[in-house]
């Protein structure tokens, strides 16, 4: 496991090692998955998704949705998935015991979520760009989060 100063943990080579034991359909093998789960310290369901989750709603709005879903480990390492769409497509994933990247962090998990949806988003062609502007900025907006006083 890897370490970066932005809260990234990093399991490429520990996962790449439970891959290489368990050969091409590892993620069908019910040992490698728990292998994985293990080395995450989370409970997932049998394809590999974390069965405790939260999502964040981001943009929901004139056909547009941004969504970040959160699962904390028994490490309290956290993984993410993303949900954008458009009104002419999307993308989606959840989180994984196969993601490679996890975080240190809800914050930092948070602002790699926020930075997955603005390279969706802004890597969008079917979207016009004052609409893309739009969900750009309303993204950059929730970067910071208001902290309560009370």
């Amino acid at each position: 496991m890897t370490q970066t100063e932005q809260g990234e943990i990093d399991y490429t080579q520990e996962l790449e090692q439970i891959k290489a034991r368990y050969g091409k359909r590892y993620y069908l093998n019910p040992k490698a998955r728990e292998e994985a789960a293990a080395l995450w310290g989370i409970e997932a369901n049998n394809c590999g998704v974390p069965v405790n989750m939260t999502t964040e709603t981001l943009i929901n709005e004139k056909g547009f949705c941004a969504e970040i879903t959160f699962s904390c480990t028994l490490k309290n390492q956290w993984l993410i998935g993303i949900s954008a769409h458009s009104p002419m497509g999307g993308i989606g994933y959840a989180p994984s015991v196969w993601d490679r990247t996890g975080f240190t962090s809800y914050v930092a998990a948070r602002k790699a979520g926020i930075r997955h949806l603005k390279d969706y988003f802004n890597n969008n062609t079917t979207t016009s760009t004052e609409a893309k502007q739009l969900i750009l900025r309303k993204l950059a907006d929730k970067e910071f989060q208001q902290l309560d006083l009370f």
